[in-house]
């Protein structure tokens, strides 16, 4: 047995599986079309059923046999609810799925978001959050690296994300970015795992074309909207693996993107914090002797004040915690999202509140008024904050005096 319900000493799901042995989940949804991904234990054709009513009448396919299928639906009406089955032909015989719903993005508009990082540990805070995501039915949810502990791995990734998630997951889409734990044996098992948006930098183009850039079009970093909210995923693990303030094509790749957008709310979404109050606020993996953060700091703020940036979010630190505006912007941290908390290591400069606790966020977009709460696992709200764009209107009275 565990001692608590952060323990992963031991740990294990009963499922009764079929065919499909992974999914069917969504991916890189938006108003207009999403893609469906599923994994098989045979080989079989690919076949999604779907439509707006029970009748479904709509149908795609692809008739190569294989184990591992996504297949895209497009041409879809906004902000609304499909139902779909997924299935295949091997031998003759066709099988398919339950039907299940996914509802596509709004072009615009409120929109509720939930935020998590350093999450896959196949532990029993683990299964709390997710019912806690799956209970505040957000348009999406967001996920700040190392989605799986210790090493992303097929195996892994099946037992302490896809089985705790997969529910929620077959209607609504799941962002994530890469954390420095699901890079320890490479990034094939997540980019094979996930069919997430890709940057533009083909059509961009390179800061320098000679150099060879093994980031260019790939899921890497990216972006997506939801609602009146446009969310930059960036590929920031942590020094040791990738210094991003060295990696000049996804800062023009960024600045590109947010100068194109006409979103009125504009997020960052990263593992590595660019402030923290844990041990890791204060780690330098560059040989610089000059902590990280810091140095991350100095090339993402003058970015984030130029186009008008809300919020970044991030992971990497077992906590909560928010801080005040800086260069227009507020940092936060929701690490914990099944990994065991991280105590208080240094005040950094301009933090507001730091909770070692687990953790979620919830992010609510209505108009011109933003409030981000953080949650316990059992759902009670912990913190909070509110964001405005705009200074309130001045109020004025008229004197009783002359």
């Amino acid at each position: 047995h565990n001692s608590s319900v952060i323990s992963s000493r031991f740990a294990f799901h009963v499922e009764l599986l079929a065919n499909v042995v992974r999914g069917p989940f969504i991916q890189s949804t938006t108003s207009s079309d999403t893609k469906i991904a599923w994994h098989t234990l045979n080989p079989t054709t690919s076949v999604i059923e779907y439509g707006s009513t029970p009748a479904l009448g709509q149908r795609i396919k692809s008739d190569t046999p294989k184990t591992d299928h996504v297949l895209q639906l497009v041409d879809l009406e906004p902000n609304t609810t499909y139902r779909y089955r997924v299935g295949g032909v091997a031998e003759g015989v066709a099988r398919f799925s339950k039907t299940a719903t996914f509802k596509t993005l709004k072009p615009s508009g409120p929109v509720k978001l939930m935020l998590l990082g350093d999450t896959g540990r196949g532990n029993l805070i683990q299964h709390k959050i997710a019912t806690l995501l799956r209970s505040n039915a957000p348009n999406a949810v967001m996920f700040a690296g190392d989605l799986v502990y210790p090493t992303f791995t097929k195996e892994y990734a099946d037992f302490r994300h896809f089985s705790i998630y997969k529910e929620h997951m077959k209607s609504t889409p799941y962002f994530t970015a890469f954390g420095n734990h699901d890079l320890y044996d490479g990034d094939t098992a997540y980019l094979n795992a996930f069919h997430l948006p890709t940057n533009n930098l083909p059509s961009l183009g390179l800061k320098n074309p000679t150099v060879d850039y093994p980031f260019s079009g790939t899921e890497h970093f990216y972006s997506f909207d939801a609602g009146d909210a446009h969310v930059s995923v960036l590929y920031n693990p942590w020094f040791s693996h990738h210094i991003i303030t060295k990696d000049t094509n996804q800062l023009h790749w960024l600045t590109n993107d947010l100068a194109t957008t006409s979103k009125p709310w504009k997020f960052l979404l990263m593992h590595f914090p660019v402030a923290t109050s844990s041990s890791h606020g204060w780690s330098s993996y560059d040989g610089n002797s000059v902590p990280d953060t810091f140095d991350f700091g100095n090339t993402i703020h003058p970015i984030v004040a130029k186009y008008g940036v809300d919020l970044m979010l991030a992971g990497h630190s077992h906590a909560f915690e928010k801080h005040n505006p800086v260069a227009g912007c507020i940092s936060v941290v929701s690490g914990a999202g099944g990994a065991s908390p991280y105590s208080f290591y240094r005040l950094f400069p301009g933090s507001s509140q730091y909770w070692p606790r687990n953790n979620a966020a919830r992010i609510s977009i209505d108009g011109e008024q933003l409030m981000l709460e953080a949650l316990d696992p059992d759902g009670p709200v912990v913190d909070w904050l509110v964001a405005n764009p705009k200074m309130p209107a001045r109020d004025s009275c008229q004197a009783a005096w002359s």
